[in-house]
């Protein structure tokens, strides 16, 4: 039951119609929300519901920023999508490696623009989105020339072009791994600081206890 809320969640935040409210219509909705006084109908509920919807999608949820069209969740279809096709369709190596570098910056852009803000200022936050756009655009742009040339000194001319368009998948799955190993690596390391801090406090003793399951001294 959880996986399927969570994927009926994910299908509600990836909805393209998100895109077609302006920025006064979403200021509006947001409004509603920060002053309902907590008693609703059941048509109420439904549209606040709504406005929820409409306005995280749009704002950032800590700063209430505005988030570009492109770099939303409910963008992905109407400005990935073409961008994948172009990367499929790529018929020479350059245009892939082209349509693979604008991939990746895309998403780095998506993963900057969704961040965490509580500690945007941190040198170490910038650095891992710094990072991870890096790893992501060379092991995209190296896996890519790669199979494409290990495909052209290894087949014939119409075999090479018929299986270009399958290079893309393997080069984004590797960019996407790495760039979700590197994130991942840099969360548990900020983790484990962070709860090595807590212990040192007294409060943090029951935290102590609590993850390890254990009673506190």
């Amino acid at each position: 039951p959880n996986s399927l809320c969570r994927f009926c969640h994910m299908l509600l935040a990836c909805d393209p119609r998100l895109l077609l409210y302006s920025k006064d219509e979403v200021q509006y909705l947001h409004s509603l929300l920060q002053t309902h006084n907590g008693v609703t109908s059941k048509e109420q509920d439904y549209i606040l519901w709504e406005a929820k919807r409409v306005s995280e999608s749009a704002l950032h949820p800590e700063t209430g920023a505005w988030i570009p069209r492109p770099f939303r969740m409910s963008g992905y279809l109407p400005y990935n999508g073409p961008i994948c096709i172009a990367m499929l369709l790529s018929q020479s190596t350059l245009a892939l490696l082209f349509w693979s570098w604008i991939n990746q910056s895309q998403n780095a852009l998506v993963n900057y623009y969704n961040r965490n803000t509580a500690a945007s200022e941190d040198d170490d936050d910038m650095s891992t989105l710094y990072n991870s756009y890096v790893v992501a655009v060379g092991s995209a742009l190296t896996v890519a020339f790669g199979l494409v040339t290990l495909v052209q000194q290894n087949f014939d001319a119409e075999t090479s072009k018929m299986m270009l368009q399958w290079i893309p998948f393997p080069s984004a799955v590797v960019a996407s791994s790495l760039n979700c190993f590197i994130v991942r690596e840099v969360l548990k390391w900020s983790l484990e600081f962070h709860y090595s801090t807590i212990k040192a406090t007294p409060s943090g003793l029951l935290v102590d206890s609590c993850i390890h399951n254990k009673q506190p001294k």
